[in-house]
C-alpha cells in the first residue's frame, strides 16, 4: 500500500512538472524561434505532494525547472526535491537544525521521561550520588589491573548502543517528520549518559571516568552508523551474551539494587552488574546478504567478541586466574529461525529484543 502510494504521488510530481513545461513552452513561431532560451520557469504554484516509503514519509517542496532541461531530460526525484529516505548517505544533513531535534525530542516524551527517571531512581539508590564532592577516576581500559578488565567498558558502550536504538525507534513511530531521528535519538542518549557520569563525580563509589564517556560515544556512534548504512542494520547486530548461575536467580530477591551484601561481603549479582557472566558480541548475519537470505545459510551467523573471567572476589579466592579473550563462534539466527515475519506484536517484539540479545546454547565458540 505504501509503496503504491509513493509511486502514484512521484507520478504526479512529474505529470505536474511536465504540464508546467508545457504551459511554460513559447509559442512555435519565426519569431520565437529567433529568440534565445526561455529562462528557469518557477513552479511555486505546484502545490506540496506527499509520499512515503515502506517506513519513512517526506514532503517535496516547490522547485524552479528549467523547460529547457525537461525537454531534454524527464525530472528524476532528484530534480523535484524529493530527499532520500532516512539511511541513505547521499542524504542532506544540513536541513539537520535545533527546530527538528526539539520536534523529534518531544515527540518521545514518555521514552525520554522514563530513562531519565529510572536513571535517577537508581543513581540515587544504587550509585550514592551526592555522596561527595565532585571528583574524576580515571578507571583504564582493558588492562589486567582494571577493575574488570574491560567489561564494565563495553557495558557502558552497549548501553549507550541500546538507549539511542530505543529513542530512535520511537522518533520513528512517534513523528512524521523522521528523517535524521538517528541523530536526535544520538544526541538524546549521550546526553543522558553524560548525565549519569556527572552524577557519578559525587559519588564515592564512583567519579566521573573519562573512558566511560568515551566508550558511551562509540556506542552511540555504532547506533548511528548502523541505521545510516543502508542494509547495515539487517547484517550487524550488536549483543549481549548472559549466562545465569544459581546467584543469578538469588539476586532477584534483593532487586532492583544491582547486588545482594552480607557482612560486606557481595554474594550475588543482577544481570546488568554481573560481568563474570556476559560476553559482548558482533553478530554478522548472512540472511542481511541478498546472495544468501533465500537460501539455508540465512540462518547462520558469525560472531566475534570479548569476555574477561577470574577479577570478582568470589573467583580469587576460588584461585582462578584471570582471563581476558577476543572470542569467534557461529550461531542460529533465532530470530530468523523462529519470526522469519514480524507479523503481530508479539513477533516485532522477539525479534526487535534478538538483535540485542544472544540467546544462551544457540553458538559454538573458540572459547
Amino acid at each position: 500500500m505504501l509503496t503504491l502510494a509513493f509511486c502514484c504521488s512521484l507520478c504526479l510530481a512529474i505529470a505536474q512538472a511536465a504540464e508546467a513545461e508545457s504551459m511554460a513552452q513559447p509559442p512555435d513561431t519565426a519569431e520565437s524561434q529567433t529568440q534565445a532560451a526561455p529562462a528557469a520557469v518557477p513552479v511555486d504554484s505546484l502545490p506540496l505532494v506527499e509520499w512515503t516509503t515502506d517506513s519513512f514519509p517526506y514532503r517535496t517542496k516547490p522547485v524552479t525547472i528549467s523547460p529547457v532541461a525537461l525537454a531534454d531530460d524527464a525530472p528524476n526525484a532528484a530534480d523535484l526535491g524529493i530527499p532520500a529516505p532516512e539511511g541513505r548517505l547521499g542524504i542532506d544533513d544540513t536541513r539537520y537544525s535545533s527546530d527538528v531535534f526539539v520536534r523529534q525530542a518531544l515527540s518521545i516524551p514518555w521514552r525520554l521521561g522514563g530513562a531519565t527517571a529510572a536513571i535517577t531512581l537508581t543513581g540515587i539508590a544504587n550509585w550514592n550520588w551526592g555522596s561527595s564532592s565532585f571528583h574524576f577516576h580515571r578507571e583504564g581500559w582493558f588492562g589486567k589491573h582494571t577493575k574488570s578488565l574491560g567489561m564494565d567498558k563495553l557495558g557502558h558502550g552497549y548501553s549507550a548502543f541500546v538507549l539511542t536504538e530505543f529513542f530512535s525507534d520511537g522518533i520513528v513511530k512517534s513523528t512524521a517528520d523522521r528523517r535524521h531521528g538517528f541523530y536526535t535519538a544520538g544526541l538524546l542518549a549521550i546526553g543522558m549518559m553524560t548525565y549519569i557520569e556527572v552524577f557519578d563525580g559525587f559519588s564515592k563509589d564512583h567519579g566521573f571516568s573519562p573512558e566511560d564517556l568515551a566508550v558511551d560515544a562509540a556506542g552511540v556512534a555504532f547506533s548511528i552508523i548502523r541505521r545510516a548504512v543502508p542494509g547495515l542494520r539487517e547484517k550487524v547486530d550488536f549483543r549481549l551474551l548472559y549466562t545465569p548461575d544459581e546467584a543469578t536467580f538469588a539476586s532477584l530477591r534483593c532487586f532492583p539494587r544491582p547486588s545482594c551484601d552480607r557482612e560486606g561481603k557481595t554474594t550475588a549479582r543482577s544481570p546488568v552488574t554481573d560481568y563474570s557472566n556476559q560476553r559482548y558480541l558482533l553478530a554478522f548475519k548472512l540472511a542481511g546478504f541478498k546472495p544468501l537470505d533465500r537460501t539455508p545459510l540465512r540462518l547462520v551467523e558469525l560472531h566475534a567478541g570479548y569476555y574477561a573471567r577470574g577479577f570478582t572476589a568470589e573467583a580469587e579466592a576460588r584461585g582462578d586466574p584471570l582471563r581476558r579473550r577476543l572470542f569467534l563462534g557461529v550461531g542460529v539466527n533465532v530470530g530468523e529461525l523462529l519470526f522469519p515475519k514480524r507479523h503481530g506484536w508479539l513477533g516485532k517484539a522477539a525479534r526487535s529484543a534478538l538483535e540485542y540479545l544472544q540467546v544462551p546454547r544457540t553458538a559454538v565458540y573458540t572459547h
